[in-house]
């Protein structure tokens, strides 16, 4: 997808510090997301998590308008919310790459149908 536009892909990872990861049995996935970065030459941006985001809570609910038992939710936020700095469209979440691969798919078939009634086939 770098090869298409001349300017780099931004890229966004969120983690947390490894204090924070001691007791837990996430793995820290950091590293690989700055070495994914650094192979595809991205505008790589990387947020770690403290322990004070208990404070978000608060605009996170009245953001959501419900109740939401997602821990999800204020990685998403902080996520989206460092992304709108540069950007205004963003895949997010896991398979992210998979929904451009839709779209792609989608832009061809369009292609081969308009093709297909141009040449009356």
């Amino acid at each position: 997808m770098s090869n298409l536009i001349k300017k780099p892909i931004s890229t966004y990872t969120i983690g947390f510090r490894k204090e924070d990861l001691k007791e837990d049995v996430l793995m820290d996935e950091l590293k690989y997301a700055r070495k994914i970065g650094t192979i595809f030459n991205t505008d790589y941006t990387e947020i770690v998590v403290k322990p004070d985001t208990t404070l978000l809570l608060p605009k996170l609910i009245w953001h959501m308008d419900e109740p939401v038992a997602d821990p999800a939710a204020i990685t998403t936020y902080l996520i989206c919310k460092a992304a709108k700095e540069k950007l205004t469209v963003m895949l997010s979440g896991m398979g992210g790459m998979r929904s451009l691969l839709v779209i792609h798919a989608t832009l061809q078939a369009n292609t081969l149908n308009n093709i297909s009634n141009i040449l009356d086939f």
